[in-house]
């Protein structure tokens, strides 16, 4: 039984059910763009797994270099994303350093492809085997390091600062709940964001001899990401509920003491009206009503006045 090929693959299970619920969430509302970014950031991750089973499992210098290319290219999704996410649901973070984060992070990718066997390797000479987690595994044997890796991290440290830019402003801007819901998936973004730099960058330098294991805790910071965001659609759903029940109070009002009410739509211009004020107005429940077909039953002296005062 191989404990690599349980672990990493239930993890990813979890994190693809994590993605399709949230695209899911998106394609309902589609104004909430954090859902569709977590979705990226938990399919990266996936990738990412993957790219490390490959390397474990590597039996030639060259497998290493190849999958650590693409790794980085599954890292700029997840950190593109990490960045989207925090642009959409904090809406704080500052644009010069978001565009900024992003440039660099562009720009990495292009040096992963144009200077070496990828941004952090120069070349892999050799492979050894360690054990971990009860059976044998690839690591670096000899490498050269990539000078251009210190391009990876400027772009990481980058990101780090906006991301706590964008927290530190919504802790002063926002209210109680949001500063709790701030901090903490702030620091979680942050947090993992530090980690994978400073494991890719103490394996790469040879400080600890270990493989790449940067999507184990990138799935747990989906997973407490996952669990803050389904509190937020909790209390949506219980607001809703609420609403939906002073929406029947407030029809029975209205029957009780025959009143008509109507609501108007400022951007699509339509109006609601209840059966009452339809009644009221000699209107059909069929006829679509706007502010040109309301005014054509005021008196023709009185519907400039009236449109004058609904439009103020």
């Amino acid at each position: 039984m191989s404990w690599i090929t349980i672990i990493w693959s239930a993890a990813s299970g979890a994190g693809l059910l994590l993605s399709l619920m949230h695209l899911l969430l998106w394609c309902q509302n589609r104004r909430r763009w954090h859902h569709l970014c977590f979705s990226f950031m938990a399919l990266g991750v996936i990738g990412m797994a993957a790219g490390e089973v490959i390397i474990m499992r590597a039996d030639a210098p060259e497998t290493v270099g190849v999958a650590g290319r693409w790794i980085h290219v599954v890292f700029g999704v997840i950190t593109a994303s990490m960045l989207g996410f925090t642009h959409f649901y904090f809406g704080t973070g500052r644009r010069w350093l978001l565009y900024l984060a992003l440039s660099l992070r562009g720009c990495a990718l292009v040096a992963n492809f144009t200077t070496g066997e990828n941004l952090h390797l120069s070349s892999v000479s050799t492979l050894d085997q360690i054990s971990f987690l009860g059976e044998q595994v690839s690591v670096l044997g000899e490498w050269k390091l990539n000078s251009w890796a210190a391009l990876g991290q400027t772009a990481a440290l980058v990101q780090l600062i906006y991301m706590l830019d964008a927290t530190v402003k919504l802790w002063r801007s926002a209210t109680t709940e949001h500063r709790k819901r701030g901090v903490l998936l702030g620091g979680i973004l942050c947090l993992f964001l530090v980690f994978a730099s400073v494991q890719a960058a103490v394996v790469t330098t040879g400080a600890v001899r270990m493989p790449f294991i940067m999507s184990l805790p990138f799935y747990l910071m989906l997973l407490a990401m996952g669990f803050e965001l389904s509190r937020d659609m909790i209390r949506a759903a219980r607001l809703a509920s609420e609403l939906s029940e002073n929406q029947q109070r407030l029809m029975l009002a209205v029957e009780a003491t025959s009143l008509g009410i109507w609501i108007r739509n400022l951007e699509t211009e339509e109006v609601w009206a209840s059966p009452q004020w339809r009644s009221l107005f000699e209107f059909g429940p069929e006829v679509r009503l706007t502010m040109d077909v309301i005014l054509s039953r005021v008196h023709p002296e009185d519907r400039e006045q009236m449109r004058t005062a609904t439009e103020e």
